[in-house]
């Protein structure tokens, strides 16, 4: 019996030492998504797309854009934007451009493509400002209006 006792209490703590040992889950980043547009008087259209990825135990921090400045996105023609061709491009880049296709769909906003203005891709965040190819028609408008109106 008394041989019991310390295989007991070895086994105890030992169980013990076992559970508290596992590392804790690293917190899940959030994603925040925003898609803005406008519509000036002339009838261009304008979007904004950012998407940030934020630590929940940590602000965010803002980085000098690793690519900014006006030039020209999509396609030639009337075709959709495509993320413009360029080497070195990492996969979360390309993950970027396919999130702002799927939005572009999903609203029906530049339905004929668009012009890249501005492009910043940063680690945990990034930003397009385009322009449509396309003129707004009645219907843009009245979608544009519709979504800044307060209910």
């Amino acid at each position: 019996m008394q041989h019991i006792k310390p295989i007991l209490i070895s086994c105890a703590l030992m169980s013990i030492a076992a559970c508290s040992s596992h590392p804790k889950q690293a917190p899940q980043p959030v994603m925040k998504e925003s898609f803005s547009t406008s519509i000036t008087k002339n009838g261009s259209k304008f979007f904004t797309y950012a998407i940030t990825n934020e630590e929940p135990d940590k602000p965010s921090s803002k980085r000098r854009p690793s690519n900014g400045g006006p030039q020209q996105g999509g396609p030639p023609g009337g075709e959709r934007g495509k993320p413009p061709k360029q080497s070195g491009k990492n996969k979360s880049d390309k993950q970027f451009f396919i999130q702002l296709e799927a939005k572009l769909s999903e609203t029906g906003f530049c339905r004929q493509g668009y012009y890249l203005h501005e492009k910043q891709i940063n680690k945990g965040s990034a930003k397009i400002r385009g322009e449509c190819r396309e003129a707004a028609n009645k219907a843009d408008r009245k979608k544009v209006v519709e979504e800044f109106l307060p209910e």
